[in-house]
């Protein structure tokens, strides 16, 4: 035995928490065990049984005293032999994993999903046949990432980029019966604030029962073609089921698309886009696009529950840092000023700020309207959802910046139109809308365009609106300032712990 082998890279501990393997109740396979690291790992997390298989005769007596040894080469291993398995978790030697990913994917049963780490280079030099083929693996079946220089606590040290590659192989048989798309009967569904479990659990079961019929509609099809063509008559038929665009569905091209509009469907009902400011939504879509390759199970659906509540802290400092440096980065006149700050660090924001480019003149009607196509919109809107953070005050409560210039008769007028249409939603689907309620309405409510005083505002005049005052002019300009200096404290504050500084008691006021 050579622990020091060119190709023996034991995983570390630190390691595993990166790759988020959830095998409690299940059977794993670690195709290149070594001294059992992974095996370890996967013991002490509720692995129901853990299969391993390992090349050096030494290391390979070392882990088999802690689970079964099925073969000394992995090359060797059939799909017959591993029929049974859920998962495979593997650290391949890196000069050929590639072709381990791909024997990996070989062999997997439906329904098995692959996690593996590589050199970085795997997956992002695909200058060969082997890593092309690993490349299209992950468009079409699975995600990848660049964990970094992970290994440098190692027992080994390897001085490069780790890549991590999670492939999930679809179940695209007629006898599949989606064990494990539900929770086990003793796994008690926990509320978790985004959506209720038989919310969850409906979706799931549209998902299973859509896949069912289409073996279903697949045996029927067969028949009736069969029938037809042998019937000797004029008649014809060539039955199949096509996507929008003409293509022949197969059952796993059926699979997927059904999936990836599953999760879709989930996400939008998360409304994420509600409170997080355009750069970090642009973040949270990146993750949506990889979470869509994911079965979609409701054990899956509340781990990416989890991954969203545990980093929302995270997300919303980016956000209210985003939000400020939006208002302060350019422009000097919105910058507060705290002696001993250091600047490089960021600005905080004045209490009174001036926005450009957020108005125009309706050259018609001569009134004074607030473009909600421009980027300075957005970018004050990324502030109230910060502001509302911070305070705790629901962003639903907080109307839309053209309602501002509302009388008091007309917006009692829009409001009980906002609540007619919130009953039809209810009752029907809200015909006139392509999107849902809480989209459409809570916080754009664009209805009551018709009435006189919507988005139609003077001059040098301050309007009340959330948590400002607002002025606008003709030349395009709005100016803000805070009704309440707490709040305004409370978000400098808020901002100067997360660049990490303290300001000094009435250091913003």
């Amino acid at each position: 035995m050579n622990l020091f082998d060119i190709e023996y890279y034991p995983t570390p501990e630190g390691v595993f928490d990166s790759m988020e393997v959830g095998c409690h109740g299940k059977i794993v396979l670690e195709p290149s065990a070594g001294v059992g690291h992974i095996v370890g790992y996967l013991k002490k997390h509720g692995a129901e049984a853990v299969l391993a298989c390992e090349k050096d005769p030494d290391l390979r007596r070392m882990v088999s005293l802690k689970c079964d040894v099925i073969a000394g080469d992995f090359f060797t291993v059939k799909a017959i032999d591993v029929s049974h398995i859920d998962m495979i978790v593997m650290n391949p030697p890196f000069s050929n994993a590639d072709r381990h990913i791909l024997h990996a994917w070989e062999i997997a049963p439906e329904g098995c999903e692959i996690i593996a780490l590589c050199n970085y280079q795997t997956i992002s030099n695909t200058y060969n046949m082997y890593r092309g083929q690993v490349g299209k693996l992950i468009d079409n079946y699975g995600m990848a990432s660049n964990l970094g220089d992970v290994f440098t606590r190692a027992d080994r040290t390897t001085g490069i980029d780790i890549g991590l590659i999670k492939l999930y192989k679809p179940v695209v048989s007629e006898s599949t019966d989606f064990e494990g798309f539900y929770l086990d009967a003793d796994e008690e569904p926990q509320e978790n604030g985004l959506m209720r479990y038989d919310e969850i659990r409906a979706t799931v079961q549209r998902y299973v029962a859509a896949a069912k019929c289409f073996d279903r509609f697949e045996t029927v099809r067969r028949e009736l073609n069969e029938l037809v063509g042998t019937s000797g008559g004029r008649v014809s038929a060539s039955i199949r089921l096509n996507s929008e665009d003409g293509t022949d569905l197969s059952k796993e091209l059926f699979l997927k698309r059904l999936q990836m509009q599953s999760w879709q469907h989930v996400f939008a009902k998360l409304e994420v886009g509600k409170y997080v400011t355009e750069g970090v939504l642009k973040d949270l879509n990146k993750f949506i696009d990889s979470q869509k390759k994911l079965p979609f199970t409701i054990k899956n659906i509340y781990r990416m529950f989890e991954i969203i509540i545990a980093t929302r802290g995270q997300t919303m400092q980016k956000a209210i840092v985003e939000a400020v440096d939006n208002f302060t980065q350019h422009t000097h006149e919105n910058r507060y000023g705290v002696e001993g700050w250091k600047t490089n660090e960021g600005h905080l924001l004045n209490k009174k700020f001036i926005i450009n480019g957020l108005t125009s003149v309706n050259w018609i009607s001569g009134k004074i309207e607030i473009e909600t196509d421009r980027r300075n919109y957005k970018e004050i809107t990324d502030l109230v959802k910060a502001l509302c953070f911070i305070t705790g005050t629901n962003f639903d409560d907080i109307p839309n910046i053209r309602r501002a210039s509302l009388s008091a008769a007309d917006l009692a007028k829009v409001t009980a139109d906002d609540e007619k249409h919130l009953r039809e939603w209810k009752e029907k689907g809200c015909p006139k809308h392509d999107k849902p309620w809480p989209v459409s309405f809570p916080y754009l409510k664009m209805t009551g365009k018709e009435v006189p005083s919507f988005n139609n505002f003077m001059t040098n005049h301050w309007y009340d609106w959330g948590f400002f005052e607002v002025k606008v002019f003709k030349r395009g300009t709005g100016h803000f300032r805070f009704k309440d200096d707490k709040v305004w404290e409370l978000l400098n504050r808020t901002y100067a712990k997360i660049k990490g500084q303290v300001l000094p008691e009435g250091g913003s006021k």
